[in-house]
């Protein structure tokens, strides 16, 4: 025999041990013979590679006498029903994960038909999660060979399945069937599906477990990044507001359109920037129905916290409970917030007074925890002034947290709002200069009165927290200190000023407490806002206790009264060590 012919004798001989094998009734065999299979199938492949490298580099000296080509195997493959004996009725979950090669193979040889996908995806129906995950890793990993209009199919398989059973493997199955960029065509359908497929997923009213639709949302959000999906982009952005408008998968769409805008903006200038959301608002209000949004979400998650009793209990952790729709609080919150200083922080948009009030009302004066507080007094304080606010709005959010915040329960993180405000309200009237870099860093500049500056001692003398004590006294004091050099002259007459409200401020409580003999008439004036000129340190006398003398002189004070009156005093102490 030649080299051929005893080549077509061994190879001929092994596929007729693998089948006879795979025919076995014994489930060990049966494996075997797939595997001789499979081997036969990577033998081809590496002669066909190693003849088209000969044909191309004219040398087959390493080429062989086998006899295999694709052409035999694939009608072996065919004829003998590899693929309905693998995934039909007789089949096993064993043969069945191992039967990737030959899909591959016949796919890439244009030979895999609906008939063969059908039977694939019926392998599914009934089974085991396990073998679920199996089968769509073996449609994975043969899905760079299918051609569109097979994908396409398969999503419509897809589409079959209820949305409550749909998990994270139904999802993984979506992403990787979109990842290959073209399909041997320019067309974008199979894009499209993907696209719609976790659009729907993402939708509240199909009841998909939150969870999945999370997964969605980010896998949309990736496949949006792909150019194939620009003619995609501005479609379900308007979708996204079409549901902030009525109230529908909220949370889902506002991180799908802040997605979305982010990837048009992309590597852009801030002009370009700027102009890609101002024409979404022109197109959509995205601002106003931001805002509408936010208040009715708000007002609906304080009405349910009044109407729960469960939730008035010291140790429930507010922002963790799901108040309105299907996430918890703090997320849904987070979410509008994000998408909001996302808006102004990139385009003309600016918050207007109105709007200032609104937002502090729903999310501040009206937050259902102190914890949830906090977190949108940093998100106010994060947000870049000068981009969000008109002039007139940031002077209305500074009196609203100035006038709204409770000095004795006083926080970390609103002591930090209420100081990043003063330096930026009083920055915008050319009192105080603050560094660009570095917002801490700042040179009163002025002998007129700061703004706020009254409220800065009220904390100083009321605030429990000690860390807000701390805090405030040291800003206070630099505000004293950090003079510009046309100030340095006047050291002497700020230090006096000081010390002259430190005084004042003891003297009154000390009156209050019964401590000395100094008279209701000689009362300091009501209270009028300290600047660093010496005349107004020498004549507005107290700025941080205000004083019912006839309380405090013919009645008896309450313990809580002494205390606050005991503290003001240790407090303006403790500013007059800090201050030498």
């Amino acid at each position: 025999l030649s080299d051929t012919q005893a080549a077509q004798v061994t190879e001929q001989f092994e596929l007729d041990m693998a089948m006879m094998l795979f025919n076995s009734a014994t489930l060990p065999r049966r494996i075997d013979g797939i595997q001789h299979i499979n081997h036969m199938v990577e033998r081809t492949h590496q002669r066909e590679a190693l003849l088209k490298h000969a044909m191309d580099s004219d040398d087959y000296d390493n080429v062989g006498a086998e006899w295999m080509n694709y052409e035999y195997l694939s009608n072996w493959l065919l004829n003998n029903k590899i693929v309905h004996r693998l995934y039909g009725e007789q089949s096993h979950v064993q043969l069945a994960s191992r039967g990737d090669e030959i899909l591959k193979f016949l796919a890439s040889r244009g030979l895999l038909t609906k008939v063969h996908l059908d039977l694939l995806w019926n392998h599914t129906k009934g089974k085991h999660e396990a073998d679920v995950s199996s089968i769509y890793s073996t449609i994975v990993r043969m899905s760079s060979h299918l051609k569109e209009d097979q994908v396409e199919y398969l999503f419509k398989q897809l589409q079959t399945i209820p949305y409550k059973k749909i998990g994270a493997l139904e999802l993984k199955l979506v992403h990787e069937l979109t990842r290959y960029p073209d399909y041997k065509t320019s067309t974008t359908a199979v894009n499209t599906l993907g696209v719609a497929y976790l659009w729907n997923i993402a939708q509240d009213e199909n009841g998909v477990e939150t969870g999945v639709v999370l997964q969605a949302v980010e896998k949309l959000i990736l496949l949006m990044q792909k150019p194939r999906s620009k003619a995609l982009r501005k479609l379900y952005l308007k979708a996204c507001m079409t549901n902030l408008k009525m109230g529908k998968s909220v949370l889902q769409s506002l991180r799908i359109a802040r997605g979305i805008l982010g990837i048009m903006t992309a590597r852009q200038s801030k002009e370009v920037t700027h102009a890609v959301i101002d024409e979404m608002e022109a197109q959509q209000n995205i601002l106003e129905s931001s805002l509408k949004e936010l208040k009715t979400y708000c007002d609906l998650s304080c009405k349910a916290v009044k109407e729960s009793k469960e939730l008035d209990a010291a140790n429930v952790d507010i922002g963790a409970e799901v108040l309105v729709g299907k996430y918890c609080h703090e997320m849904q919150l987070k979410c509008r917030l994000k998408f909001l200083a996302y808006i102004l922080t990139n385009s003309s948009l600016k918050l207007e007074k109105p709007d200032v009030l609104l937002v502090w009302e729903c999310i501040v004066k009206n937050a259902p925890s102190p914890r949830i507080r906090d977190q949108c007094l940093d998100w106010i304080k994060a947000l870049d002034a000068n981009l969000a606010f008109t002039p007139k709005a940031l002077i209305v959010l500074f009196e609203s947290i100035a006038s709204s915040l409770d000095l004795k329960r006083l926080t970390m993180p609103g002591l930090m709002c209420f100081c990043d405000y003063f330096l930026r309200v009083n920055n915008a009237k050319g009192l105080v200069d603050v560094d660009q870099k570095d917002h801490e860093a700042f040179l009163v500049q002025t002998t007129k009165p700061l703004e706020g500056v009254t409220r800065l001692w009220d904390i100083c003398l009321r605030a429990e927290d000690e860390n807000v004590f701390t805090k405030a006294c040291k800003f206070l004091i630099d505000l004293h200190q950090n003079l510009t050099p046309s100030l340095l002259m006047q050291v002497a007459y700020v230090r006096e000023g000081f010390v002259a409200t430190c005084m004042g401020s003891i003297k009154t409580a000390a009156y209050a407490l019964g401590l000395n003999r100094w008279k209701p008439d000689s009362a300091p004036e009501p209270r009028e806002p300290v600047s660093l000129t010496p005349t107004s340190f020498r004549t507005t006398g107290s700025p941080a206790t205000t004083l019912n003398f006839e309380l405090a002189v013919g009645k008896m004070l309450s313990k809580a009264e002494a205390e606050a009156h005991c503290n003001a005093i240790l407090r303006c102490l403790r500013l007059l060590d800090h201050f030498r």
